[in-house]
């Protein structure tokens, strides 16, 4: 007799950690740097003397945020490094520029330019601040999850240490460090030896 085949469940796979959306911060940073050039034609007019002193800082950290940017997104390492070291930067420049009495103060009313320009300079710098925080979590939420300190994963802190791992504690002298730390190490070196 046969008995008719029950179809198991179909169970989704686990998603991926969540990764950020980068549009917000590339959409404010590049509307801040691309309004750049009519404020700086408006506040120098046409002094090609000083837009060009000003346009060489401009040009360089703009093509360090796009390079940052894309290197990020493609998940190739050592882009969330340097993109976070534009955001410190560009945080650091506008809390400089704002501590220096700017703040508020170059928001006037009756000039369009100015207020725009300061606007997307205040949103820039939040985005960044925000994207920093989200990048620090994901980080913190990736490193927690690959299980035990450096990444590695032992049962050494789930079970009774054996006399081996005392022996292995006592061999490598390993006073001075936490015992869960030590017990990991113990195991590493007894399965190392094995």
């Amino acid at each position: 007799m046969s008995h008719p085949q029950v179809q198991q469940p179909r169970v989704p796979p686990s998603p991926a950690p969540a990764s950020l959306r980068w549009w917000p911060l590339v959409v404010i940073t590049s509307a801040n740097y691309a309004w750049q050039v009519p404020y700086a034609v408006h506040q120098y007019g046409r002094r090609w003397d000083a837009l060009a002193g000003l346009s060489v800082p401009l040009i360089l950290t703009g093509v360090w945020f796009a390079i940052a940017m894309v290197v990020t997104v493609r998940g190739r390492r050592g882009g969330q490094p340097a993109l976070a070291s534009f955001l410190v930067i560009e945080v650091g420049f506008y809390t400089l520029h704002n501590a220096s009495g700017a703040f508020a103060a170059d928001m006037p009313l009756d000039n369009l330019v100015l207020l725009i320009a300061s606007a997307l300079g205040y949103a820039s710098t939040a985005v960044a601040v925000v994207y920093l925080v989200l990048m620090a979590r994901t980080r913190h939420a990736a490193r927690s999850s690959s299980g035990a300190a450096g990444g590695i994963k032992h049962e050494a802190t789930k079970r009774a240490p054996s006399a081996a791992t005392f022996a292995a504690l006592d061999l490598y002298g390993t006073r001075g460090t936490s015992l869960r730390r030590r017990m990991v190490m113990a195991e590493f070196i007894i399965g190392t030896m094995a």
